[in-house]
């Protein structure tokens, strides 16, 4: 009884379905021909777009485009791992790595807590004196020996005169920028209690995504993200008397509308990397890390050689904020100590200036 009674009202509904379906279309044949003309194009209208939608959608077209106007790092590549935090995006990631295969070859450790050189103790020894440096591939060491980049080489300087009392960090990563490094150095000095943060800027503007890393899951979970990349007047599509905000929703959730915003943009010559909002966002975050860190360390910036090239206006970074600053960015150097890849001796002169400006600074001592 029970499934005679289940079938029965399944075809009940079935044929409730079926009436509707024959009203409607006995209905649609009364109405006169020009206005049925009206609704066969404005469902076919539909129809079309909701076809061209699914298809954008399985194809990923417009990903396909936007990561055009993306950037992306591509150093290193296995030592960096991604990372869901939308202000980091990736970071290092612990292990050994064996780049020996071209004629410069080196290898890479990266310690349990993300940094590149030996293994430490999170909890810092009686009477060890920690420095933490953060940067982008300069402090890294990118096609150099773990032994051979400047936070390495500035541990191996000052213990030369107290030996053992100086424990040095390298928590430089390929192509950061002050947003992420402000973000992951606040992390690190909250676990790791340093005496000294070193803050090295030798990028600036767009951040990058790692490469083989999909940027669709960062894009999704943080809408800002559209508004650094197509936010920009000239680079939305749409009625001037749509908003910002109400243009950026449908880029976010229409993927159609997305391939023809992003179609319009790349050829206004909108990209991720010429944003300018990806630089306030760098100088904000960085002071208020400032802010942040001093109550707790002592914090040196630090400029090598290149940054007199002005790619980016360090000036903000620093300036009028009373942070102690060592720019090596002089005139008249040999054009090797401009590369933001040096050999090893220019890394070498680094470690030296670097150590003899911390003692002139008083930046050696632990903070009462």
């Amino acid at each position: 009884m029970l499934l005679t009674g289940g079938k029965g009202v399944g075809a009940n509904r079935m044929n409730r379905w079926r009436i509707r379906a024959i009203n409607f279309f006995k209905r649609f044949f009364l109405l006169p021909r020009s206005r049925r003309r009206i609704y066969v194009l404005l469902g076919a209208t539909l129809f079309a777009l909701l076809a061209a939608e699914m298809v954008v959608r399985i194809f990923a077209f417009d990903w396909r485009l936007i990561n055009k106007m993306l950037y992306f790092q591509m150093a290193d590549r296995p030592s960096h791992q991604p990372d869901p935090n939308p202000d980091i995006i990736f970071r290092l990631k612990p292990g050994d790595y064996d780049y020996t295969g071209g004629p410069h070859g080196y290898r890479v450790h990266i310690n349990a807590y993300g940094a590149r050189g030996p293994e430490h103790p999170a909890k810092k020894p009686a009477g060890l004196f920690r420095i933490l440096c953060f940067g982008g591939s300069n402090v890294y060491g990118a096609g150099l020996k773990d032994s051979t980049t400047w936070p390495a080489l500035l541990e191996k300087r000052l213990n030369r005169d107290e030996p053992g009392r100086y424990e040095v960090w390298n928590f430089g990563t390929s192509a950061y920028v002050p947003l992420q490094m402000a973000t992951l150095a606040r992390e690190k000095v909250e676990l790791l209690q340093p005496d000294l943060v070193v803050f090295a800027i030798s990028n600036g503007g767009a951040p990058a995504f790692l490469f083989g890393q999909s940027p669709a899951p960062l894009f999704d979970q943080n809408p800002e993200f559209w508004r650094r990349l197509l936010g920009s007047p000239h680079c939305l599509i749409g009625p001037q008397s749509w908003s910002v905000d109400a243009r950026l929703m449908l880029i976010r959730w229409l993927r159609l509308y997305r391939l023809a915003a992003a179609y319009h943009a790349a050829n206004q010559g909108c990209s991720w990397v010429y944003s300018g909002l990806h630089e306030i966002r760098n100088v904000n975050r960085s002071v208020e890390f400032y802010q942040w860190v001093q109550k707790r360390a002592h914090l040196c910036i630090f400029l090598y050689p290149g940054t007199i090239k002005k790619n980016f206006d360090y000036d903000p970074y620093y300036v009028a904020l009373k942070v102690p600053a060592l720019s090596l960015a002089e005139k008249g150097l040999p054009t090797e100590y401009y590369n933001v890849h040096p050999p090893e001796y220019v890394m070498v002169w680094y470690a030296d200036r670097l150590a003899k400006f911390l003692r002139e600074k008083g930046l050696l001592e632990p903070m009462n």
